[in-house]
């Protein structure tokens, strides 16, 4: 089942990990105006420095992945860590949500 990640409010660079049907590291960073994420999965560097688009996947690649993430935004917003937290959420998708939303 998706669910929001917690993420630190006004933290422009930042990293978390968890465990959901793999163990999952994730690292936000601030860069131009824009955010940029590095994934981990089972220790594995699925994606490093892939930049942010609201509403997309960030692992732009299905192979790669058995779960996604995206950037939940209010009207589409640019990705901004100053917002993170309070109207911009990472969500985290079951590799079942994937493929029905994919």
């Amino acid at each position: 089942m998706s669910f929001r990640i917690p993420l630190q409010l006004d933290a422009p660079n930042q990293s978390l990990s968890f465990t959901e049907g793999a163990s999952w590291s994730v690292a936000l960073k601030s860069t131009n105006n824009s955010l940029v994420a590095t994934i981990q999965r089972d220790g594995v560097t699925l994606i490093e420095g892939v930049r942010i688009v609201a509403g997309e996947f960030i692992i732009p690649y299905p192979y790669l992945s058995i779960a996604n993430f995206y950037l939940e935004t209010q009207n589409n917003q640019l990705p901004d860590y100053t917002l993170l937290g309070t109207t911009q959420f990472l969500i985290f998708m079951t590799e079942d949500e994937v493929r029905a939303n994919g």
